[in-house]
């Protein structure tokens, strides 16, 4: 069982997640909406994935704060976005995975089976690393 963290300003969007995650013994989760309060829990929980709505101000200092710290700096961090075209989904893939040091990035609206599938290549890829 993995701990997920959801920073998400939509509360449907947030229990949904949740929902899906905790299937009956699947994850344990743990939702926020505000960023600031975010980090300290991420640094007491210590979760194995992190998956976070973004927006340059938030989850952009999120990321980075995340990735600055030891303890921290391994976890896998997925944004995910609402994004206008497909171009802009590139360009803001590689902004989010080379500026911040994202992991990943999932334009929204997505299907939460893809963000199930994304998640769990990732927590395969830390239990197997």
């Amino acid at each position: 069982m993995a701990m997920i963290f959801i920073l998400e300003n939509n509360q449907e969007t947030a229990n949904t997640l949740k929902e899906a995650f905790m299937d009956p013994g699947y994850h344990e989760v743990v939702t926020s909406s505000d960023p600031k309060s975010a980090l300290s829990t991420i640094v007491i929980w210590r979760p194995d994935i992190i998956i976070s709505e973004y927006t340059e101000v938030d989850g952009g200092w999120l990321c980075k704060e995340v990735k600055k710290m030891r303890i921290t700096n391994h976890i896998p961090f997925i944004f995910t976005c609402h994004i206008g075209s497909k171009i802009d989904v590139n360009r803001l893939r590689d902004r989010m995975l080379n500026q911040y040091g994202a992991s990943d990035f999932i334009p929204k609206p997505f299907s939460i089976q893809k963000m199930m599938d994304i998640t769990n290549q990732h927590l395969r890829y830390l239990l197997f690393s």
